[in-house]
């Protein structure tokens, strides 16, 4: 056999292992849904896909790595992947939790190549490794304010579009309204996914012409702007169409077509940028030989990290955020339940979700929604996100502020809130403990997602009876008040 076959063998060998070591990240996955919830559930893991690219990419650059000399030594930058591999690996394993142990892979196998080929090995890796850890699943408390934010923009763009295009259309929130229809652009509607899955075909694209200039980085850099687009594109012409309700009943079609237009354009464009190049950007493709002793070290690292997560104990579970109730009179106020939209809304678990409207006999009425965080339901999390904050899917904010509630020391955003075209509006108080930046909470829940179940989002919210400051003022003393007398409950959360 050929030494550059037992190379093969080698990088072969410490692929295997990795995939022991990391096994927890990959399981499960033969299970995952139908290709339409693949195609536009931005809450499914893109793993599978990222590993699959990152592999193809490294093996088509295992021919460009040169066994380092004898005389080059291990680099810093390959023992502190080396070093970083180990501490995420041991960090991931305890919490469970996907991100670190993700992070740690790539590391790992970035540290090889180095170790391998030196230098030129970490030159060679980053862009499969790149693509790796795209395959990082994005904590929560950034994915729901992300669909959201894409939800609104969509919404507005196609109701940009349209008028343009001399198809009159209403919109409000994240509802369009055509010849009499209203549709609604939901979670799976905001083109999140069709971002992500185009983002890897550019980079797999990037990979094929990977020889090319550096110009033809320029179609990675706007794959997620393409995939925005063609997702505009595809909801202007389901609520354009003559029959929307034939284009609504299966969406998977839609996703394929638009991934393929994307592919298309994508690669279209690499190879133009290509043909432009001329003589720049060329390299020496010759084949190199790397040993079966080269892999060695690397063999030995994962091997050991695979025996130490049979061994590594797990943290103890973490339960859902403790079970809370509003009460249904207190202090002159008379709660009732309030059943929202559930296109809007979702399935909401009753013990997790409280919704009542409180009036008094003096007229005020206030609206207060309490939502505890739990584990697997995206519902909750979109609602734990700035949407939270919005009554209904017709509702537009008019303006925010910060605030300060007095009563419960807590900074809350205070929102006014219009609904459709003017047919009501609100004045509202909304706050999530805790109280931490955004990116905190991120970073905690990407370290650990247990700590996810810990949040908790408030919104109380009472109707504006015209427009003006006096008004305002006064919607304000009503919420005030309100926080003041269920003062107890409250500051329990």
């Amino acid at each position: 056999m050929r030494p550059d076959r037992f190379g093969w063998l080698g990088l072969a060998l410490v692929l295997g292992l990795a995939g022991f070591a990391y096994r927890s990240l990959f399981l499960g996955f033969a299970e995952t849904s139908l290709a339409e919830r693949w195609l536009f559930d931005a809450e499914l893991s893109a793993l599978p896909v990222a590993a699959a690219v990152a592999c193809w990419a490294l093996a088509r650059r295992f021919r460009r790595l040169t066994p380092r000399s004898g005389t080059e030594r291990v680099g810093a930058a390959t023992w502190a992947l080396l070093l970083f591999c180990v501490m995420l690996f041991v960090a991931g394993s305890v919490a469970k939790a996907p991100g670190p142990l993700l992070l740690s892979l790539a590391a790992g196998v970035w540290a090889a190549c180095g170790a391998v080929a030196g230098r030129a090995g970490l030159r060679e890796a980053a862009v499969p490794i790149l693509i790796l850890t795209l395959g990082v699943s994005v904590p929560d408390v950034l994915s729901a304010e992300w669909v959201w934010w894409l939800q609104r923009k969509s919404a507005e763009s196609v109701a940009w579009v349209l008028p343009r295009l001399g198809i009159p259309v209403s919109h409000a929130g994240v509802v369009l309204e055509v010849r009499s229809e209203s549709f609604l652009v939901i979670e799976e509607c905001s083109g999140a996914r069709g971002v992500q899955i185009l983002t890897f075909v550019a980079l797999a694209i990037r990979e094929l012409f990977r020889d090319s200039s550096a110009r033809v980085w320029l179609v990675v850099l706007a794959a997620p702007l393409l995939g925005f687009v063609l997702n505009v594109a595809r909801i202007a012409i389901v609520v354009s169409s003559a029959n929307p309700a034939a284009l609504v009943e299966d969406h998977a079609p839609q996703g394929i077509a638009v991934l393929l237009v994307g592919t298309l354009v994508l690669y279209g464009w690499a190879a133009l940028l290509d043909r432009k190049r001329g003589a720049e950007g060329q390299v020496d493709t010759q084949a190199r030989v790397l040993s079966w002793t080269s892999w060695n070290p690397a063999a030995l690292v994962l091997g050991i990290l695979g025996v130490a997560s049979l061994w590594l104990p797990p943290a103890g579970a973490v339960s859902d955020a403790k079970t809370f109730e509003m009460p249904l009179r207190i202090r002159g106020w008379h709660g009732e339940p309030v059943f929202g939209d559930p296109l809007f809304m979702g399935a909401l678990p009753r013990d997790r979700v409280t919704f009542l409207r409180y009036t008094r006999k003096s007229g005020e009425v206030v609206d207060c929604l309490v939502v505890l965080d739990t584990a697997g339901n995206a519902a909750v999390k979109q609602l734990l996100s700035s949407k939270g904050k919005y009554p209904g899917p017709d509702w537009t904010l008019s303006s925010e502020e910060a605030v300060r509630v007095w009563t419960l020391a807590v900074d809350a955003e205070q929102a006014v809130l219009v609904k459709g075209a003017g047919q009501g509006r609100v004045l509202s108080y909304s706050w999530r403990l805790p109280q931490e930046a955004l990116w905190r909470v991120a970073l905690r829940e990407f370290m650990d997602p247990r700590t996810s179940r810990q949040r908790v989002g408030v919104r109380v919210a009472t109707a504006l009876s015209g427009e003006g400051e006096l008004v305002k003022d006064r919607a304000k003393q009503v919420l005030d008040h309100f926080v003041r007398d269920l003062r107890v409950p409250l500051s329990s959360l």
